[in-house]
């Protein structure tokens, strides 16, 4: 969906009440698979890593998009 399209199907307010319900429940749509795979990936790489070294987390596997 565009932005363009979103906007004209609802209005400020209802665009605002589910950003605030993103910010409670986690990230809607494709974000949360991201997500999903950076804990299993973290998972993994924990059960492998050696015990001296850092414990990875899942913000270590997330894409960083935004570059």
């Amino acid at each position: 969906m565009t932005v363009g399209r979103l906007l004209a199907t609802i209005d400020a307010r209802e665009l605002a009440e589910w950003s605030a319900y993103e910010r409670v429940a986690g990230p809607l749509g494709p974000d949360r698979g991201d997500y999903q795979a950076a804990i299993i990936a973290a998972t993994i790489a924990n059960g492998n890593r050696d015990e001296k070294s850092e414990p990875f987390t899942p913000a270590d596997f997330l894409p960083d998009w935004d570059q």
